[in-house]
């Protein structure tokens, strides 16, 4: 607190770095980082890595809240500007401001999903089929499974995502949202649900707590399949679900429309699914550039 308020700026600016600051606070609670003395350049970069693969910070917005726990440590521990845990110029990509969208091919995900037992098949199916950003999965809950059967023939099978003041978690917006899945999942789901476990959590840690390892067990699971580590990521699995959802049948996708895929992502504005869409139209193009032509001839 006596940081923020000798901290020089507006307080838009203040508010930032509290932000930064209580976020860092929590993740490294997580990894057991109780001092400042404890800190160092690898838990720096592995809450980098944790919050893009979250999928709730682009790489910009991640570098930035790590300058300012940088900062934050340099003022604490008197050391003057460049000689903290990192400088800016080691995040100099992240803070351009560029990505780019980043998906599994369906061999890699065959090679993910043929080498996890049955609880991590169970977790990753559902982070994959409904698009979920980590802490969506680690704060899932039993009364989060809405199953009703409207007809004879069709139940209607979603994920509720919301808030959980209990578990100290909002959603990014939020907002509320109601996320389709196949009834396969659910009947998986439900059987989870119907399994005796610690809390009410679906896939929470021994102790019941929300598990903040999902990702380390991914990429665990990625190196016995033979794939690098280095490009196995939690946020990888939502990509590749959207560019699914996009993707027109023609293609092997599913042809939804975008305000419905902006919807079941979560995301306030469409802004934020350019990326997806962007990726999907090159696909179509390619694919009608090779298309034999319509006349009969063929390029």
């Amino acid at each position: 607190d006596s940081y923020l308020q000798g901290k020089a700026g507006c307080a838009k600016t203040r508010s930032a770095h509290k932000l930064a600051l209580t976020e860092f606070k929590q993740f490294a609670q997580s990894q057991n980082i109780e001092y400042i003395d404890e800190m160092d350049a690898a838990l720096l970069r592995r809450w980098y890595e944790d919050l893009t693969d979250d999928g709730e910070n682009v790489p910009f917005t991640a570098a930035n809240k790590l300058l300012k726990v940088n900062s934050f440590y340099r003022a604490i521990t008197g050391r003057p500007p460049g000689q903290g845990l990192i400088r800016k110029r080691d995040y100099k990509r992240e803070l351009s401001g560029t990505s780019t969208v980043d998906i599994y091919s369906k061999e890699d995900l065959e090679k993910l999903f043929s080498h996890m037992d049955s609880d991590d098949h169970l977790l990753f199916s559902a982070i994959k089929e409904a698009a979920l950003r980590k802490k969506e999965a680690m704060y899932l809950e039993d009364s989060d499974l809405v199953c009703e059967k409207l007809t004879a023939d069709f139940r209607k099978c979603e994920i509720s995502i919301h808030s959980k003041p209990r578990w100290n978690w909002m959603t990014k917006t939020g907002q509320d949202r109601n996320i389709v899945i196949s009834p396969e999942l659910m009947d998986r789901l439900l059987e989870r649900k119907a399994t005796k476990r610690t809390s009410s959590l679906l896939f929470p840690t021994r102790e019941g707590l929300a598990d903040w390892h999902i990702l380390d067990k991914l990429k665990s699971v990625g190196k016995k399949a033979g794939l690098d580590p280095a490009t196995v990521w939690l946020h990888k699995l939502r990509s590749t679900t959207a560019t699914h959802w996009l993707r027109s049948k023609e293609l092997g996708g599913m042809g939804r429309d975008i305000a419905v895929v902006r919807q079941q992502l979560g995301h306030s504005d469409y802004k934020s699914i350019e990326a997806y869409i962007a990726l999907v139209k090159n696909e179509e193009l390619a694919y009608q550039e090779q298309k034999p032509k319509r006349n009969g001839g063929s390029q």
